[in-house]
């Protein structure tokens, strides 16, 4: 129920009232790993820092550490997005940092964009060192980040050397 609320627009408040309802009968109902990234996306969704806030303190208070989270890869990526939507790279970093692997291209490009748009071209281009340094090939998606942060920081020998390859 809280997922289809947490996808639907119009319902963005009943999923968030339902959040809470969950909570507060804990033991029927328990929050898990699996509602807190629904509501991750739902907050990036709506842009409110407010409502990001308020669940990255309730999941300190309850002890829902989300690097920790045995969830598969795309829902730690669909909390990384949200992280770096909401400006916390810091926390991106440390999801994307802890998840075991790091064997997916999409997980990757991620990180890359979300230090692209949050104004870190210097990491986004480090990053996508790194991801070539593990062995993991660019897609057209790498490249598109990576030149666009060439191009913010204004390294035009590398935007040509990154071009021609």
């Amino acid at each position: 129920m809280f997922s289809g609320y947490a996808n639907s627009a119009g319902y963005e408040t009943k999923a968030t009232n339902l959040l809470k309802q969950m909570h507060s009968v804990r033991h029927e109902a328990r929050v898990d790993e699996f509602s807190l990234t629904r509501m991750c996306n739902l907050t990036a969704k709506l842009g409110n820092s407010w409502y990001g806030k308020q669940l990255h303190s309730f999941m300190v208070k309850t002890g829902n550490d989300i690097v920790y989270w045995n969830v598969d890869v795309v829902s730690k990526n669909a909390v990384v997005v949200a992280c770096s939507r909401e400006g916390k790279v810091d926390m991106a970093m440390e999801i994307f940092s802890n998840q075991t692997g790091l064997n997916d291209v999409v997980y990757w490009n991620t990180m890359i964009a979300g230090y692209a748009q949050n104004g870190y071209d210097k990491n986004a281009i480090e990053l996508a060192r790194g991801m070539k340094r593990n062995g993991f090939r660019w897609n057209v998606h790498t490249f598109t980040k990576v030149l666009n942060a060439c191009s913010s920081l204004k390294c035009l020998k590398l935007g040509k050397e990154l071009h021609a390859r």
